[in-house]
């Protein structure tokens, strides 16, 4: 079992236009797979865990909807020790886009209020979504045509990420290093035709 779980994901932009229908379930996932991009990795848009799972006891007092609170979050959940789950293949989490951007939390005056709150010594980098221990993906089998979630672990790859580069988050444009963040991607969920079991199939732990 995973034991404390948290489950984040990232979310799929789509530019808003003439969508007079898109408050339907439908419109909202054909919208999202003909002209949505997944957003980019060091953001974190939902959060998913039992009250008392959470360490909140050593939460700095940052604000939401400002820079570098999702990947703080993320970060000290995986530094206490609870499981983290990316979800970005499997959860639908479409924002709409308007003439403010996608960074539109980038641009207020206390868009650094969370960073001071923080401080200078936090790895930003153990706070992406592709730090989650864990990712979910769509499993279509058996007769049955219906698709459920399955949960496993993350493979890691070997990157390396400099001090500098760790402790600086992506907003903060004081100096030239920080981590490369890969180009948004679009989201492909599975064929509207078929249904989507509620099911999650957990990992089971080896012994011996």
């Amino acid at each position: 079992m995973l034991g404390r779980t948290l489950v984040v994901g990232r979310r799929t932009n789509v530019l808003l236009g003439n969508d007079k229908l898109l408050y339907l379930p439908e419109n909202v996932s054909q919208a999202a797979r003909q002209r949505g991009k997944v957003f980019i990795t060091c953001a974190e848009d939902y959060f998913f865990i039992a009250f008392n799972d959470f360490p909140w006891h050593l939460v700095a007092d940052v604000v939401v909807g400002r820079p570098a609170y999702d990947n703080y979050l993320v970060g000290l959940a995986i530094k206490q020790n609870v499981t983290v789950v990316d979800a970005s293949d499997t959860v639908l989490a479409v924002h709409q886009t308007d003439m403010d951007g996608n960074m539109a939390g980038h641009q207020h005056t206390d868009a650094t209020f969370n960073l001071v709150r923080i401080g200078p010594k936090f790895n930003y980098a153990t706070g992406l979504t592709t730090s989650a221990q864990y990712v979910t993906k769509f499993d279509i089998g058996g007769s049955s045509n219906r698709t459920r979630v399955t949960v496993s672990r993350r493979p890691r790859a070997n990157v390396r990420v400099s001090h500098s580069q760790a402790t600086r988050h992506p907003t903060d444009k004081t100096t030239k290093s920080r981590t490369n963040y890969p180009t948004p991607r679009t989201l492909k969920p599975p064929n509207s035709s078929s249904s989507v079991q509620s099911t999650l199939v957990m990992p089971q732990n080896k012994t011996g």
